[in-house]
């Protein structure tokens, strides 16, 4: 019994020996401080970007042009770090109707200056 066993297990390392193709191999190497601040930065752009096209009025625009949303997802999905960083710089630009208040505001302003230095005669004394 105790020489079969020695056998088979001759066996089965000599078998080990002759075929290591069908043991897989794992590949470890040390991630730096930076690859991990750029995946978790690429994964923040994409949250961001992802929120950004499911919001109601960004959908409704999609649709409106004939744009599926999930393939939109699909295709922000698959962009790299820097076009997703770039794409968020342009969302946090140009943000539909951001800012129309403040225009109004410089506006009135601009407008009461002019008065005041009587280039113009917006507001008439009543």
């Amino acid at each position: 019994m105790i020489r079969t066993a020695r056998r088979l297990m001759s066996v089965l390392v000599a078998i080990a020996l002759v075929f290591p193709a069908h043991f897989p191999t794992a590949i470890a190497e040390m991630i730096t401080t930076e690859a991990a601040l750029v995946a978790a930065n690429r994964h923040n752009l994409l949250t961001e970007a992802e929120t950004f096209f499911l919001q109601d009025r960004v959908a409704a625009q999609l649709s409106q042009l004939g744009v599926d949303r999930n393939h939109v997802l699909a295709r922000v999905r698959s962009m790299t770090s820097h076009e997703l960083t770039a794409l968020a710089r342009k969302m946090d630009s140009m943000p539909a109707g951001a800012g129309a208040i403040e225009i109004i505001g410089i506006v009135f302003l601009v407008l009461l200056i002019l008065e005041i230095v009587g280039v113009t005669d917006i507001f008439k004394k009543i």
